[in-house]
């Protein structure tokens, strides 16, 4: 099953850098995956380049031209939805940061698929528990 992991960044280089290395390394014992970044107009110095890369290793990254700090949270998760091909679409707040290594993709996906009432489930890199 395809997960798509989702995140929104605004100025935020440092955190959104941290939050995707983690994830790369923390995830590549699952193949089935994507990465789609939705950038709100960021400005900062280095983030265009670092989109840029992160293109070329294979995420997709939609930028936007302008920003609206009312719904550009918003806006953003409905466009990683938009954009999305995977089963099951797992939002991010930039500045997590993974700490558990392997098989825990695996698990989330276990866990989405096996129980019926489950609609979302919140990552939280401090913890290995499911409520």
């Amino acid at each position: 099953m395809k997960v798509t992991f989702g995140i929104v960044n605004c100025n935020r280089l440092h955190y959104l850098k941290s939050c995707i290395e983690s994830l790369f390394i923390c995830t590549n014992d699952y193949s089935n995956k994507e990465i789609i970044v939705i950038d709100n107009a960021s400005i900062e110095p280095g983030t265009t380049e670092y989109l840029k890369d992160l293109e070329v290793k294979g995420v997709i990254v939609h930028r936007t031209k302008e920003r609206d700090p009312a719904n550009e949270y918003a806006r953003g998760l409905n466009k990683i939805v938009e954009l999305s091909t995977g089963e099951i679409i797992c939002p991010l707040s930039g500045d997590l940061q993974f700490v558990v290594k392997e098989g825990w993709v695996q698990e989330y996906v276990d866990l989405m698929t096996s129980q019926s009432d489950v609609g979302s489930i919140m990552l939280d890199s401090q913890r290995r528990q499911v409520h």
